[in-house]
């Protein structure tokens, strides 16, 4: 479920000022506070009261200003615009997952009508999340690649 990137200035400003206010939550919000809002977002719907709050456990140590600064360097708004890659390479190209992960699906399609030849690899049962929520049919997927 990844992203090819932003294709013009305007969506970069856009999602940079978005992200920006993520990163000062994350600075400025107690850490259980911040997660709980993060894992409320759309691409996390999938995920069960209790699928939520096993993953705010879990992330619950991390450090948030090592997070923030990890957030703001890997910003979609700073990638580059890859969607033509796949075009260019002399080697297959997967695209792994989801079934339930609506807007990854999307990307997905519209990256194909681009031209771009990508293999879908849809898995079950799975959102954004696909590693977490299926790890063992996405290894599946992955090593039979």
């Amino acid at each position: 479920s990844c992203h090819p990137g932003l294709t013009s200035v305007d969506e970069q400003q856009q999602r940079w000022q978005n992200d920006s206010v993520w990163a000062d939550r994350l600075a400025l919000l107690p850490i259980r506070q911040f997660l709980d809002l993060w894992y409320q977002q759309g691409v996390f719907a999938e995920l069960s009261a209790q699928q939520r709050q096993q993953l705010i456990d879990k992330r619950a140590h991390n450090n948030p200003l090592s997070l923030a600064n990890c957030y703001q360097a890997t910003s979609l708004a700073k990638q580059q615009n890859l969607w033509t890659i796949p075009q260019q390479l002399n080697c297959e190209c997967h695209y792994i997952l989801g079934e339930n992960d609506k807007k990854f699906s999307q990307l997905a399609q519209t990256w194909q009508q681009t031209g771009a030849p990508l293999k879908l690899h849809h898995i079950a049962n799975a959102g954004h999340n696909v590693h977490l929520a299926q790890p063992q049919a996405f290894s599946q997927v992955v090593l039979a690649l």
